[in-house]
């Protein structure tokens, strides 16, 4: 047995090591758990698990933020910090830091009568770590969001965006698609030619 003078790490490992070794539920596992809690009714068990996303994750996304079953978290999600009345499509990746939250203007008031204007997140949006996504901007289809970026006014579909603040840097099409491949959720389960005939169908959707 190791033998350790670190009384408070040894009483926290002894009062926590089973649920450690359970593994750490991500943020998106326990949101769900959440929501289910909210349609049913039950606002103390959603604020819980609010709670747990805080303690565990050192996130704030609120129980009424409606994120898909398929939106992703990387590294199960640190540091994120998402408003309430944010609205995500489906197939989002949302790094590491990121926040997605509103500033003063027109906008639904919340609970102390403030007013803001909330991002509304496209499908298949790759948000990196860092970025900042601010005010009531629409973020298109398949945008990439580029590390660090603050992002204040809306982006194009299939447009790769950087910079405070952030600009369009890049379009994506069939030229450069496969360089921008493993950023999206469903590319990476996707070959290289299935990939591609689904750009193709989507650009020309989008057109």
């Amino acid at each position: 047995m190791v033998q350790t003078t670190d009384q408070p790490t040894t009483r926290w490992m002894e009062a926590f090591g089973g649920l450690l070794d359970a593994g750490i539920p991500s943020i998106i596992e326990i949101h769900k758990h959440a929501q289910r809690h909210l349609q049913a009714g039950d606002e103390v068990t959603a604020r819980r698990c609010e709670r747990l996303i805080y303690l565990l994750h050192n996130s704030h996304v609120p129980a009424q933020c409606k994120l898909p079953l398929d939106t992703r978290f990387a590294y199960g999600g640190i540091g994120v910090v998402l408003h309430a009345a944010a609205r995500f499509g489906n197939g989002v990746m949302i790094g590491q830091n990121v926040t997605i939250g509103g500033n003063g203007g027109k906008g639904k008031p919340d609970a102390s009568g403030r007013s803001f204007a909330i991002p509304r997140v496209g499908n298949h949006v790759y948000i990196a770590a860092g970025a900042r996504v601010l005010g009531g901007i629409s973020i298109g289809d398949y945008t990439i969001i580029a590390s660090n970026s603050v992002v204040l006014h809306n982006t194009p579909p299939f447009s790769v965006v950087a910079g405070n603040p952030a600009s369009v840097r890049r379009i994506i099409g069939l030229d450069n698609a496969l360089r921008y491949k493993d950023f999206f959720v469903f590319g990476k389960k996707k070959d290289e030619t299935s990939y591609l005939d689904f750009i193709r169908a989507e650009l020309a959707r989008l057109a």
